[in-house]
């Protein structure tokens, strides 16, 4: 691993954030490290951070459970909406996800209210999905003919 790419780890306790540039956006992989892209804005990481925070108030279990596959599941459905199924709307846009408003929110308390991710959606905007996950890979995988 690259010791250049990793950031100063007197904002983020607890955890390395490492850029790359093998991805877009970011990815926690509490307790092992946060990636970012490289050049991320200081939001993004503050906003990964907030995920570290909501692995040391759940434990890894219940994270990687509860907020973990959601998040994974979320990111995949708004990309076959983007790709495979354009126009049509089942899933929440990620960064209005219950998971993800709740990181932010951890973030904002921990770096204060001034800080990067400020303006980013809270707790009280998430948004949810008129239809069940289990419904929506029912209309997903369905064949066109169906119905």
């Amino acid at each position: 691993m690259d010791k250049k790419n990793l950031l100063p780890n007197y904002l983020y306790k607890g955890i390395n954030i490492i850029e790359t540039s093998l991805i877009k956006g970011g990815i926690a992989l509490p307790p092992l490290m946060i990636l970012v892209a490289k050049g991320s804005h200081e939001s993004l990481k503050q906003h990964e951070y907030g995920h570290f925070l909501q692995y040391k108030k759940l434990g890894a279990l219940a994270f990687y459970g509860k907020v973990g596959l959601p998040s994974l599941w979320n990111c995949i459905e708004n990309k076959w909406e983007e790709k495979k199924y354009a126009g049509i709307k089942y899933s929440v846009p990620h960064s209005y996800h219950r998971v993800e408003t709740e990181a932010n929110d951890l973030a904002k308390a921990h770096f204060g209210k001034h800080s990067a991710l400020a303006c980013w959606p809270s707790l009280s905007e998430t948004r949810e999905s008129c239809k069940k996950w289990y419904v929506r890979i029912f209309l997903y995988l369905r064949p066109k003919s169906f119905f």
